[in-house]
């Protein structure tokens, strides 16, 4: 597998070396995912049912502000933050494929969101080989603990 820095980075070059840089900018910030085609197993965590359920990748924008109320709080090993990860899911039925975030992660704390589907979690080192995560809980998004980690 290509080195994961390398292909994150492509994307950081790109998006701003054009004229429709701003939107290419915001659509990163709103969404911020890429395929991953690495392997991963990840921690499963159970899908939240009042949350609705995923249908579309545009749903998945409305959720991301609106709808997701619980984030599960994961944490990494000091070395493993100082030397840098991206984070991931597997979503278990859902539309979207298998999935790594474009932002790079330093901090030991991480909280990712919580859809309708059930769905593993998983963080990877600049290579794209799996790290190991400890999964601490599960939150409502607006807990104080949750702000006190970088949240996906």
């Amino acid at each position: 597998m290509k080195n994961l820095a390398k292909t994150v980075e492509k994307y950081h070059f790109n998006r701003q070396s054009a004229w429709y840089a701003p939107l290419v900018w915001t659509l990163w910030w709103l969404y911020g995912w890429v395929s991953f085609t690495g392997q991963a197993s990840g921690t499963l965590i159970k899908g939240v049912q009042e949350t609705s359920p995923t249908k579309s990748k545009l749903q998945n924008l409305w959720l991301k502000f609106f709808g997701w109320k619980q984030g599960a709080y994961f944490e990494v090993s000091p070395e493993r933050a100082e030397a840098g990860y991206y984070v991931g899911y597997i979503p278990q039925l859902c539309v979207t494929a298998t999935s790594v975030s474009l932002r790079r992660c330093n901090e030991r704390k991480f909280v990712l969101k919580i859809g309708h589907e059930d769905c593993r979690f998983f963080a990877v080192d600049l290579q794209g080989k799996e790290i190991p995560i400890k999964y601490i809980g599960t939150f409502p998004v607006a807990d104080n603990i949750i702000h006190q980690a970088q949240s996906f």
